[in-house]
């Protein structure tokens, strides 16, 4: 178990080194121009058997090869999802339902983003700890991004946004940085 000094000085360290869009450009212009999936309607039963085909379509455009198979590409894509909030994967489940490839690929190329950034693999690292932990750290995180887009320094606002109390807390180190 981490204690919530080192999970908060990860948190600092990382929101200090945000990921820069240019880190990850090329790779999305691949998926985006060449993704060859054509969405259509998928019964919610067959969902994720396509979600692996989808999963395949995109890493192959991404990376210009065929993965090992339908289900090694959609086991990575569901690794990079488990980096967004839940609600992600319920729009990217409701969009293959809906045969949506706007939002099919507007989910996916948002997973490749978080899957890339090291705050997201520290945000469920932090989420994977005991509540007093957990409680411990997000209060920290509060004291960081006071004032910052209503987080007021409140523990609970961060628990119930962590990716966003992140997302602000990059945003004032960037800021710090620019007018220092």
């Amino acid at each position: 178990m981490a204690s919530i000094e080192e999970l908060l000085a990860d948190i600092q360290a990382f929101s200090k080194e945000e990921v820069r869009e240019d880190m990850v450009r090329d790779d999305l212009t691949r998926a985006t121009s060449n993704f060859g999936y054509t969405a259509k309607k998928t019964a919610k039963a067959d969902v994720e058997g396509e979600l692996n085909k989808i999963a395949s379509a995109y890493i192959e455009a991404m990376r210009g090869y065929k993965p090992e198979s339908d289900t090694v590409a959609g086991n990575d894509i569901k690794s990079w999802m488990a980096r967004l909030p839940q609600e992600r994967r319920a729009e990217l489940n409701a969009a293959i339902e809906a045969g949506e490839s706007v939002g099919i690929l507007k989910v996916l190329n948002d997973a490749y983003r978080a899957q890339a950034d090291p705050r997201t693999s520290k945000l469920a690292e932090i989420q994977a700890q005991p509540d007093e932990v957990k409680g411990g750290v997000y209060a920290g995180i509060a004291q960081l991004v006071a004032g910052i887009n209503g987080f007021a320094g409140s523990a609970l606002r961060v628990a119930e946004a962590p990716d966003q109390a992140l997302q602000a807390l990059a945003r004032r180190y960037a800021t710090a940085e620019q007018f220092s």
